[in-house]
Parts: structure tokens; sequence; C-alpha cells
């Protein structure tokens, strides 16, 4: 499993990720601006955590897995796991109790979705990158709970990261109005000059956001990464 994973690593590179980029994008643009709505209206108040976490998780899961018709919400499972990776990883049974269970509940999850994947040969939507993973692992002999295991590492891999950081960039943004107003303005500034409009900057290759009027966003990412210990 270990060349599959190289493999998988090699094809994450920024030029060649749009077919998960842009569903991710669309997808998590779509259900934020969903929530933001309800909450301008007054309707409902939500939690940075409830707002971006579970929409977050499954923004990367439906550009990774597609549209799946039998397997299960895992939302909850994935993010119970998550926050007790260290005990589940540290093999302390105590604080370990409900992450054993959740990631239980995932890989049984996951491999409904490999069974579903092999009996139809692929899944509408599913990254080529994924699908390649799941051919290689079963041409190697992988049983279903087999691969759904190693694909549970590899969303694990690809998304305990991404949501602590996002959570914990958010969070800092959020605390200084002055600093968020300013972000905003310089980011609706910097998208109306690179972009005709919402639309072309979700469906963008990921490189051109290595544009000048973006680097701050890379800044304030480093900073949230200097300031606050993620897992890996």
């Amino acid at each position: 499993h270990r060349s599959t994973f190289i493999d998988m690593a090699h094809r994450l590179t920024g030029s060649k990720m749009m077919h998960y980029t842009i569903p991710m994008s669309k997808h998590l643009f779509v259900s934020l601006q969903a929530l933001a709505d309800e909450c301008n209206s007054g309707k409902m108040t939500i939690s940075l955590d409830d707002y971006v976490l579970p929409n977050l998780y499954k923004a990367c899961l439906f550009a990774l897995l597609g549209k799946s018709v039998n397997m299960p919400e895992t939302t909850a499972d994935f993010l119970s796991m998550d926050s007790g990776g260290y005990y589940l990883l540290s093999g302390i049974p105590l604080f370990a109790k409900d992450s054993v269970k959740s990631r239980a509940r995932l890989i049984s999850a996951l491999t409904i979705y490999v069974q579903e994947m092999r009996e139809n040969g692929g899944i509408e939507g599913a990254s080529p990158i994924f699908l390649h993973v799941v051919n290689q692992l079963h041409e190697r002999g992988y049983s279903e709970e087999e691969s759904a295991r190693a694909l549970m590492f590899l969303i694990w891999g690809a998304q305990s990261n991404l949501l602590a950081v996002a959570i914990a960039a958010l969070g800092h943004i959020v605390r200084y109005p002055c600093l968020y107003r300013d972000l905003a303005t310089r980011m609706r500034k910097a998208i109306e000059e690179n972009f005709v409009d919402m639309d072309a900057l979700l469906t963008c290759e990921p490189n051109a956001l290595n544009a000048p009027a973006f680097r701050v966003m890379e800044s304030i990412i480093y900073e949230t990464l200097r300031l606050d210990a993620v897992s890996s």
C-alpha cells in the first residue's frame, strides 16, 4: 500500500488537482452560502465550528468519493475520530473509546463504498485519484474492508490538518474585526481584478491563486501554523 500512497501523492500537485478542487469549492460555497443566508435573516445562529467543520469535510469528501448511493453519512464519526486522534494512535484505551467506535463505523461505511464502486465499475463524480487508488488496491488483492481501511487513512490524512488549520485561521480572523474587514476588502478587490465572477474563482486552476493579490492568504496560513499545533 505504500507505493499506492506515494503514487497518490505524486498526483496531488497544484496543476493536477482541478478535478478535486473544483467540485470541492462549488459544494462548499453552496453549503456555506445557504447557512450564511439563514444566519443573516435572523432565522438561526451557528457556532464557527458547526459552520465550518461539517461543511468543509462534506465538500472534501464529495470531491474525493463522488455521489455514493449506499454509503451512510460519516461526518459525525470522522470528526469524533479526528478529535480523539491522539488517544487513538497512542493506544490509550480509556480516552480512545469513542474514537475507536467512530473509526469502526467509518470503516464500515467505506467498505460499503468500496463494494459499490467495485460492483458498478466506478462512482459518479469520484476523483480519478481515488478511483485509481481503489483499483490498485483491488489489483493487489486487498479485500473490501482492507481497502476501506486504506481509504480511511487517506481521507484522514487529507482532511485532518486542513480542518484544523481552517478553523484556527478563521478563529483568529473573526476575533479581530479590523483584521476581518481589511482582509475581506482585500479579497473582494483581488477577486474582482483576477476573475470575471465568483464561478470563475470556484472553477479556476489552484495555481491561479498564486497571484500576488492572494499572497496575504498564504501568510495567514503560515502564521496559523506558527501559532497553532496540528496533528502532523
